[in-house]
């Protein structure tokens, strides 16, 4: 496990337990009689189902509700993970756009799209994704089909919502 890894795990346990959330485990749902370790950047399973407390703002809690209600054909989408890893990147992102996507009169309500670009948002010590972001904007004809940047750049330009800029920068 990498230094930053680390540094991140302890970050999420710490955020967790000063939260008052129980530790989760690996596996996500312990089997009778099967070995089971404690991680301080999980919750448990149903407990973080009932109390949506792995998402910050209700908004957040609302956009991942409604998605993961609806399973399409051939879906990857990984359910558990998503309400119980503190550090699962799914997460991160409906806590950073939830509230975006929860407040209809910032959608678009014509309904028609002309452009669409696809953007990575990555821990600013997080050297792998920056790499591949950019060995991936290598290989693109239109560079402007994708975007990459900093969690930390991202925060710094006043995007988001006011109420979920500081609760991103706390956890």
């Amino acid at each position: 496990m990498t230094a930053f890894r680390r540094r991140l795990r302890y970050r999420q346990g710490r955020w967790r337990d000063a939260h008052g959330h129980p530790l989760g485990t690996q596996p996500l749902v312990p089997r009778e009689g099967k070995p089971v370790r404690f991680l301080g950047s999980r919750l448990p399973l149903e407990y973080a189902r009932e109390t949506g407390a792995n998402f910050l703002t209700p908004g957040a809690l609302e956009a991942t509700r409604a998605r993961s209600s609806v399973v399409e054909p051939r879906q990857s989408f990984e359910h558990q993970r998503l309400w119980a890893d503190l550090l699962w990147s799914p997460t991160l992102a409906f806590n950073l756009f939830g509230d975006l996507a929860a407040d209809r009169e910032l959608a678009d309500q014509s309904g028609t799209w002309t452009f669409g670009r696809y953007a990575v948002v990555h821990p600013e010590g997080n050297v792998d994704f920056a790499e591949a972001c950019a060995r991936y904007r290598s290989f693109l004809a239109d560079e402007t089909t994708f975007a990459s940047l900093t969690l930390e750049e991202l925060l710094g330009a006043g995007a988001l919502p006011k109420k979920t800029e500081p609760r991103i920068r706390e956890r």
